[in-house]
This record gives C-alpha cells, structure tokens and sequence, in this order.
C-alpha cells in the first residue's frame, strides 16, 4: 500500500508505538552534543506540550 501522506510517516505519531520516542531522541542528542559544547556552551533541553486528542 502507497503512503497516504507523501513526505511523512504518519505511523511514527502513533502514541501507542511512540510516546517516548521524540523525548529519547532529544535527550540522546543533547547528550552527545555537552563534550564536544562544554565548557564554553551549555545544552539544555526545554520542554514542550502537545495537545492530545485532536
């Protein structure tokens, strides 16, 4: 079966399978990027809120 929306995977945003994963991500990055920022930068990760539901 054909995506039904090219150029995104809608399959990736199912809560379900996904909750946690853009979380992860974000925190791995963030993680990889202190040794190589520090000390003259920080990392920070700020969160954000999505509305479920919709």
């Amino acid at each position: 079966m054909a995506n039904p929306c090219p150029g995104m995977n809608p399959y990736l945003d199912q809560p379900d399978y996904w909750s946690d994963f853009h979380n992860q991500l974000v925190a791995a990055i963030a993680r990889s990027l202190v040794p190589v920022l520090l000390p003259k930068y920080r990392v920070v990760v700020a969160g954000s809120l999505r509305p479920t539901g919709v």
